[in-house]
């Protein structure tokens, strides 16, 4: 059986990507071993089981923990001075978690890698590409690329200090020209990677969900939980809470509509914000719901009446469709987004919702009204979204990484 090593450098709490790439190696006979990061000190949640996480030890896994959930949070008071808060916020934060991290993390991928003697590694983003390819050369064995977003519009790089940023970009252009294969997510981004390193052949390998066959029974049950009128309709917001995501948007765009409920659900760097927001604006049609499991959040979300991506520009999300979106597709539920053209492409294309123009909450508004009082057009866009979903299913994707697997390395 050949055997791959999958790296990613992140806890693999909520990595559907990465998930859903190694659960298609494995089913299709594949020894995969992914390497990630221990970060969390709960690791008490459920894990696919069909391939094996390898979890290496991290300065950050000695302090890192959940993320906070709570509408009472004033993020303007004093934070008390312990040693983890000033491992996160001070200078030793630079020395120590960046410097010390990457030393100790790549060593032990490093060796990692060598003890399983694999047949084919899988970097995920520029954070693993250089022990990736230190360690394919020195085993001589084919390096995939799954350059899953444009790395110099993530949140990680835009943080990192400018040495950081010119050692990532330095990273990237001098190994990616020399990589056996590139993952990218839409069309848009390999037409922008292959003009910045100059190449061909970039694969897409869209970022889309697996089937998922609705059951009704299954269906969560927002109405009872927040005690929301059976008049209302529920448009549901799902994933990472941040601004840049446009989360303020459609709460200012829903706040006057009476028979508008929104929902969010999942956690962010913002969520305590957003929360206390709605608190003190006294905003009375806004909820919060804890994020779910992977397994089950089509199913809790299927108990709205329509998804919405209302994201900020940025390199990365322009260029992207969002699994989110698909994810919404496969709970059969209309969509509200930005008219950016991976996700225009898609909501328009099939018809699913309705699009507008970011950062245009009056826009937002009207489209939102539009959708939930023509009773025709929402059920047409949700009956358009459940016949298209097996288009944009991950296993239509994930033949196209197999066949670029199995050109390199056999079976």
């Amino acid at each position: 059986m050949k055997k791959i090593v999958y790296i990613s450098k992140s806890s693999m709490k909520y990595d559907s990507r990465v998930k859903n790439i190694a659960a298609s190696l494995c089913k299709a006979n594949y020894d995969v071993t992914v390497i990630a990061e221990k970060r969390f000190k709960d690791l008490s949640y459920s894990e696919q089981r069909e391939y094996l996480i390898k979890r290496l030890f991290t300065i950050s896994g000695l302090y890192a923990v959940e993320e906070a959930f709570s509408s009472t949070k004033n993020t303007a008071a004093k934070t008390k001075k312990t040693l983890k808060s000033l491992l996160r916020n001070n200078k030793l934060r630079i020395l120590i978690i960046v410097f010390l991290n990457r030393i100790i993390w790549n060593k032990l991928c490093l060796l990692e890698i060598i003890k399983r003697k694999p047949n084919l590694i899988i970097a995920r983003d520029p954070n693993t590409l250089f022990i990736a390819h230190l360690a394919s050369r020195l085993l001589k064995i084919p390096l995939f690329y799954d350059s899953h977003e444009i790395w110099s519009s993530s949140n990680l790089y835009l943080n990192s200090s400018r040495f950081m940023q010119r050692f990532w970009d330095r990273i990237e252009s001098k190994i990616t020209p020399k990589l056996d294969c590139i993952f990218i997510t839409t069309a848009t981004k390999k037409e922008i990677i292959e003009q910045k390193y100059n190449l061909q052949g970039v694969t897409v390998l869209r970022n889309t969900s697996p089937m998922f066959e609705l059951d009704e029974k299954r269906k969560y049950d927002f109405r009872q939980e927040f005690d929301i009128p059976s008049t209302n309709k529920i448009i549901i917001y799902h994933g990472q809470i941040s601004r840049i995501r446009g989360i303020y948007d459609i709460v200012e765009a829903i706040r006057s509509l009476s028979h508008i409920s929104l929902i969010f659900m999942g956690m962010g760097t913002d969520v305590a914000d957003l929360m206390y927001y709605v608190k003190d604006k006294n905003i009375s049609n806004v909820f919060f719901k804890k994020a779910v499991p992977p397994e089950e959040v089509i199913p809790t979300i299927a108990g709205a009446d329509i998804g919405v991506q209302p994201f900020h520009y940025s390199e990365n999300i322009y260029s992207e469709t969002s699994i989110k979106l698909f994810e919404c597709m496969m709970a059969e539920l209309a969509c509200i987004g930005v008219s950016f053209p991976e996700i225009k492409a898609v909501i328009e294309g099939k018809n699913i919702g309705l699009c507008y123009e970011s950062g245009n909450i009056e826009m937002l508004k009207e489209k939102i009204i539009a959708l939930t009082t023509d009773e025709t057009l929402l059920a047409q866009a949700k009956a358009n979204a459940r016949e298209f979903k097996h288009e944009y299913a991950w296993e239509t994707d994930e033949k196209v990484l197999l066949e670029r697997v199995y050109a390199s390395i056999g079976n």
